[in-house]
């Protein structure tokens, strides 16, 4: 959540950005969308998106809590003039989920965040439609008024006859029957558009700054599940590079009103299984135990001899079909070393390892009312997503106890590591910290 704040007492909380901006003679530092007002001192003054503009029209709107003075009536005529140059930045404006007894700015991810495979109202879909298309517009990606106009019937035209009464859930997150929205062809280039404004606006992915450089793969026309694996395996090699990674979405028809829409079991391409053991223990991912067992089910037969690295075959679903099962190739199998100049006997023994690439495969785009589902993307990783998440987190591999142990960095080694006083583990996690955050090294197996 982002938020603005002015020198006199308001602060307008905003949508998905992730950035807080300061107002200086009102002039933004950085886009941001809109949701809701808040007073500094804490109180509410309105929380929604849809209530802000309709107060903000004019200084005399019948509020709960009017302006109490001249400089509040003028705080919320500057507001207005802020909030009008956030629409024409930003058409299409997210909620923040927050109310007045709980913020939602501190969470990575929002408890009401929307999620693509909900049917929503007609006319919300249309409207997002229009939206997007006159984004287009802005940024030249459609040439011209007479075009974007042609664009905006067709896609309403498209969206009615797609639609289809059923239970739909609208942006505020209220459920009814009613008549859904269906979907819209969107030509290439307008996808192409909408994907890298995605990315641009993730506000939980570092790496953003680079959706100019984005590129996609158009696979609306793959209907079988079998195709939609070996494309994916395709793809993914091809993107890959040899190392040479270039960050690529793999796009697959859009979710149709009242029914799933193309999916992919796995939450990330490259992922190591998770085997329970009869103590109770996993060998390998934690994360990974329940797809794990799904797809041994589904027929998939692990190594002989199990290990922590044993990478999962994927498994896709398209719309109306069966799930199928798909072995990776060697070349994408490959597993990432991790070593250290220093101790590279201790980190031998340790074994420590991740695969050659960040490959997210539960993910979706909503773009102009259009749910795509099935969109597998493939970019690069921060080191601190395997050091200090992926491997050292107590809900995944753990690690950190064994490195200590390894490296011989407590002073009660005779002792297991979760046994030893808190400020004992503190001592021994910061030289961990101090070591590891140098010359540590990767290599490729």
């Amino acid at each position: 959540m982002a938020a603005i704040t002015k020198a006199i007492d308001l602060t307008i909380m905003t949508g998905n950005e992730g950035e807080s901006v300061h107002i200086e003679n009102n002039t933004p530092t950085l886009p941001v969308q809109n949701a809701s007002i808040r007073a500094v001192d804490g109180s509410v003054i309105e929380n929604g998106g849809d209530f802000v503009p309709q107060m903000l029209k004019g200084v005399s709107h019948d509020s709960s809590i009017p302006p109490q003075c001249l400089a509040g009536m003028k705080i919320y005529a500057e507001a207005q003039q802020e909030f009008e140059r956030i629409r024409k930045a930003h058409r299409i404006l997210a909620p923040t989920g927050c109310t007045p007894e709980f913020c939602q700015s501190g969470r990575a991810t929002h408890i009401n965040e929307p999620r693509v495979g909900r049917d929503r109202p007609l006319a919300e879909v249309q409207q997002e439609a229009v939206d997007f298309l006159r984004e287009c517009r802005d940024y030249n990606v459609i040439p011209s008024d007479g075009e974007v106009d042609k664009r905006i019937k067709e896609a309403l035209v498209q969206i009615s006859h797609t639609a289809i009464v059923t239970a739909v859930t609208d942006h505020n997150g209220n459920q009814s029957t009613g008549l859904a929205g269906g979907m819209w062809h969107q030509e290439p280039a307008e996808l192409e558009y909408g994907l890298r404004a995605a990315w641009r606006n993730a506000r939980r992915c570092i790496m953003r700054s680079e959706h100019e450089n984005l590129a996609w793969c158009d696979l609306r026309q793959v209907q079988s599940s079998p195709e939609m694996a070996r494309t994916i395996v395709k793809g993914v090699t091809a993107a890959f590079n040899r190392g040479h990674i270039l960050p690529t979405v793999f796009v697959f028809p859009p979710r149709q009103p009242g029914k799933r829409g193309p999916m992919i079991w796995n939450s990330q391409i490259l992922a190591f299984a998770g085997y329970r053991q009869n103590d109770g223990s996993i060998l390998g991912d934690p994360l990974n135990v329940e797809l794990t067992d799904s797809i041994i089910e589904l027929g998939w037969t692990p190594p002989v001899k199990k290990s922590r690295w044993d990478i999962l075959p994927i498994v896709t679903m398209a719309e109306g079909d069966a799930p199928y099962l798909m072995e990776l190739p060697i070349e994408l199998k490959r597993t990432v070393q991790i070593s250290h100049p220093r101790y590279e006997q201790q980190f031998r023994q340790l074994d420590l390892r991740w695969v050659v690439a960040p490959a997210l495969s539960r993910f979706g785009f909503d773009i102009g009312g259009n749910q795509y589902t099935a969109t597998p993307f493939i970019g690069w990783f921060m080191d601190a997503e395997i050091g200090v998440r992926n491997l050292a987190d107590s809900f995944r591999y753990n690690v950190l106890p064994d490195v200590v142990k390894a490296l011989k960095l407590t002073d009660e080694s005779d002792r297991e590591f979760d046994d030893q006083p808190e400020y004992m583990r503190m001592l021994a996690l910061v030289r961990l910290m101090n070591i590891l955050s140098s010359d540590t090294e990767l290599i490729i197996n």
